[in-house]
């Protein structure tokens, strides 16, 4: 947390924030591909490292692509998850009213089941990745996000993480109907046997539509690319993928408007793209 105040010391801005929930194995690649997605679409990411921590027992096997081995790995999970939120409400440039939850498969099973009630732990929206909010233990069973919160969830029916009896299903019938949740279910195609889903362009589509309909979110890298190419620069794939071909469009344009060239997607680059984006 100290690194992060230093870093935005100087700044007045409040960020949209995302607590990211790695799975039951700990932080790994995917992770960083899912926490620089988020970045790429201008959160600031938090990823708290459960399971750095030697005594907290692991409760899963790659191997065996099986878990549920430590019942309260959960309640670990939830501690480790609303202390990440409250921690990171009291930082100056976290906008506290403008933070997400996400979570793939154990993180997104907490990312499920915490109670925002206890303590300030609420949460503008959440997202449940690789989960069917279905379980042999009630405590790991549905969703516990208030009316105030909506849900996307994304799951696979032939998951191979979910095909007990007890895991199979969604997260549907948890859901409220009212407020925008959204059980999406690959039912059918390669999609449907995938657990890590949002590593597919469709699926990180439909997050990223699902988080701009339900929180505050500044220019994304899609967006960011969808602007220059509008304004006739040429960012490569339109993808939401930060790369070498969107910055060189974007200091194309920069150089044009006499600004100096950037190594990365900042503050004046994205007043410049509005600015030029509503005449």
């Amino acid at each position: 947390m100290q690194e992060l105040s230093d870093i935005y010391a100087a700044s007045d801005d409040k960020l949209p924030t995302a607590i990211y929930l790695h799975g039951c194995a700990g932080l790994w690649s995917g992770s960083n591909y899912r926490m620089k997605f988020l970045a790429d679409n201008g959160f600031l990411v938090i990823g708290p490292a459960s399971f750095a921590r030697k005594k907290y027992p692991q409760s899963c096997s790659h191997v065996t692509q099986s878990g549920g081995f430590f019942r309260q790995s959960l309640t670990i999970r939830k501690i480790d998850a609303g202390h990440a939120i409250e921690r990171a409400k009291e930082l100056p440039f976290v906008d506290a009213d403008n933070m997400l939850l996400i979570g793939l498969s154990e993180g997104g099973t907490t990312t499920a089941t915490l109670s925002s009630s206890y303590k300030d732990l609420s949460v503008k929206a959440r997202v449940i990745e690789g989960w069917a909010c279905h379980a042999g233990w009630h405590d790991h069973v549905g969703i516990n996000a208030p009316a105030s919160e909506p849900v996307l969830s994304l799951v696979g029916t032939n998951d191979p993480w979910l095909q007990k009896d007890f895991l199979r299903g969604d997260c549907g019938r948890f859901m409220n109907s009212e407020n925008g949740s959204q059980s999406i279910v690959y039912e059918t195609g390669p999609l449907s046997y995938k657990h890590e889903l949002l590593e597919f362009p469709e699926v990180r589509e439909v997050t990223l539509a699902f988080l701009h309909e339900h929180m505050e979110l500044p220019m994304g890298v899609r967006q960011v690319q969808e602007a220059l190419t509008e304004l006739g620069y040429d960012p490569g794939p339109i993808d939401g993928a930060w790369g070498g071909k969107t910055l060189t469009a974007l200091n194309a344009l920069r150089a044009d408007k006499s600004l100096e060239p950037v190594t990365e997607l900042e503050t004046t680059s994205l007043e410049l793209l509005k600015s030029l984006r509503s005449e």
